[in-house]
C-alpha cells in the first residue's frame, strides 16, 4: 500500500478546536483490528469507501462516512487519532471540531469508519470550495499533534454552498503553489528536525541515524534546497519583506519539534526515533506519492514565476 503521508504540524488548540458536535444521525465511529502478515515498516492510511461516494452530493446537514484501512509503524497505544481536514483559502486546513468522533486508535493495523459532519465546515468562511477533504493521522504530543500519515483527497458536490463560495478565483495557481510548498516543506523539514532531536536524546543512535540521514539528504538535496528557498520567500513576503522573521519561522518549527521529542516519555521518543531511522533508510519514501506531486508543482510554478512573486 502506497503511503501518502505528509508531515503537517497541527496546533490542537487551533485547527482542531473542540466545538459542539452536530448530530451524526446513523453514522457511528468504529474501529476493528485486522491481521497483518508482518509489522508495517511505514505508516499508511487508505480510503476504501465513502458515503456518499466520492463526487457525490452533500448538503450542510450531511454527515460523510469514510471507511479507511491503516497500518502503523512503531505503534504506541493511545497516541494516534484520525480526523478529517478541509483545505482553506490561506493554504492551511481545518476540521469539523468533533472531538467525540476521534478516539485514539487501539491497534497497529485496522479499519475505521469515520463520521465527518459538515455543519461547522459550511459555517467557516475560510474553507475552500468546491468542497474537498482528506483524513490525517495525528500523533498526539500533549496539546500538540504531528501528522504522520494522510489519505488521498476526496471531492464532493455541495448542493447548497455558502453565497460566493464558488466564485472564480484568479489566484488558484498561487494558492496551489503555497499549499505545495507547505506540504513539501513540512515533510522534508520534519525529517531533519527528527534527526537532530533523536541524536540529541539518544547518543547511541547517532551513528546509524547519521548514516541514514546523510544518504537520505543526498538523495533529496536539490528538492530540499528548492523547497527551502520557496518557503523562505513566501514567509518573507507574508512578513512584509522581513528576512529575520522568515528565518525565525523555520527556527521555531525546528525548535518545537526537537523540544517536543525531548519532553516525550522515553519509550515513546525511542519508538519515534526508531521509526525515523526506518523511514530514512527506506528508498521508497513519500516523495514517490503526494509529497512528490507537491515538489513537481513547485518546480513547474517556479519555472514560470521568478522567486518572490508567490504571495
Amino acid at each position: 500500500m502506497k503511503s501518502t503521508a505528509c508531515a503537517a504540524v497541527l496546533l490542537l488548540a487551533g485547527t482542531l478546536a473542540v466545538q459542539a458536535a452536530p448530530d451524526a444521525g446513523n453514522c457511528q465511529y468504529s474501529e476493528h483490528p485486522v491481521a497483518a502478515s508482518q509489522p508495517a515498516k511505514t505508516t499508511t492510511l487508505d480510503v476504501r469507501a465513502s458515503s456518499p461516494a466520492e463526487g457525490g452530493d452533500v448538503r450542510k446537514e450531511t454527515v460523510i462516512g469514510i471507511d479507511l484501512e491503516y497500518h502503523v509503524a512503531k505503534f504506541v497505544p493511545d497516541s494516534l487519532i484520525l480526523t478529517a481536514l478541509f483545505p482553506t483559502d490561506e493554504g492551511s486546513s481545518t476540521g469539523p471540531g468533533d472531538s467525540t468522533n476521534t478516539p485514539p486508535l487501539t491497534s497497529a493495523d485496522g479499519t475505521v469508519h469515520l463520521c465527518v459532519p459538515l455543519t461547522s465546515i459550511y459555517d467557516n468562511d475560510r474553507v475552500r470550495w468546491p468542497l474537498s477533504l482528506f483524513v490525517i493521522m495525528i500523533e498526539m504530543q500533549g496539546r500538540r499533534g504531528q501528522g504522520v500519515g494522510t489519505s488521498r483527497t476526496l471531492k464532493f458536490n455541495g448542493l447548497d454552498p455558502p453565497p460566493g463560495a464558488l466564485a472564480p478565483r484568479v489566484d488558484g495557481p498561487a494558492e496551489k503553489f503555497a499549499d505545495s510548498v507547505k506540504g513539501a516543506w513540512d515533510y522534508l523539514a520534519l525529517r531533519t528536525a527528527r534527526y537532530k532531536g533523536c541524536i540529541a536524546r539518544f547518543a547511541q543512535m547517532q551513528p546509524p541515524l547519521t548514516r541514514a540521514y546523510r544518504a537520505w539528504e543526498s538523495r533529496h538535496r536539490a528538492d530540499m534546497e528548492l523547497i527551502a528557498e520557496a518557503k523562505f520567500e513566501m514567509d518573507k513576503a507574508r512578513s512584509k519583506g522581513r528576512a529575520d522573521m522568515a528565518a525565525a519561522t523555520e527556527d521555531s518549527f525546528m525548535d518545537a519539534q526537537i523540544d517536543g521529542l525531548q519532553q516525550m516519555p522515553v519509550e515513546l521518543a525511542r519508538s519515534q526515533c526508531e521509526g525515523t531511522l526506518e523511514e530514512l533508510k527506506d528508498p521508497d519514501d513519500q516523495t514517490d506519492g503526494a509529497i512528490g506531486e507537491y515538489i513537481e508543482f513547485v518546480k513547474k510554478y517556479r519555472a514560470k514565476s521568478p522567486p518572490g512573486e508567490a504571495k
